[in-house]
């Protein structure tokens, strides 16, 4: 689709051209490389395979449950990131000392740009 000066814009008027200025933050995606085994526990190894990303994150909602006898609070975001290809939807989202699960990834236009559903659980009774 083309604008008034010509420039191609994107079909999405809230996505398209992505700017800079909107994303904000900072984010890491790390990769479960495997469960080792530390003592008698079994630990999942998460590494960075992409760093220091820039980000804009927009709260979706948010509900407090009862779960193996606590008090559980789960904040769903959606992330817009420039196109990174091969996330998956067992990689994770580190943001500060924040871990957000992927529950959904959405691309926008032609590897323009990602729409990352996640959820961050923390429990509220601490």
């Amino acid at each position: 689709m083309r604008n008034d000066q010509n420039k191609i814009t994107s079909v999405y008027p809230s996505f398209g051209n992505i700017a800079a200025g909107t994303m904000d933050l900072i984010i890491n995606i790390q990769r479960n490389q495997g469960a080792r085994t530390i003592g008698r526990d079994q630990v999942e190894d998460f590494q960075t395979i992409h760093a220091e990303i820039w980000a804009e994150k927009n709260p979706t909602g948010s509900r407090e449950f009862l779960g193996a006898d606590a008090q559980l609070g789960e904040v769903n975001n959606t992330w817009r990131i420039r196109h990174i290809d091969g996330l998956r939807l067992y990689d994770r989202i580190l943001h500060g000392d924040e871990i957000h699960e992927i529950e959904g990834i959405i691309s926008i236009g032609r590897k323009e740009a990602q729409l990352i559903s996640t959820s961050l659980y923390d429990n509220v009774m601490e």
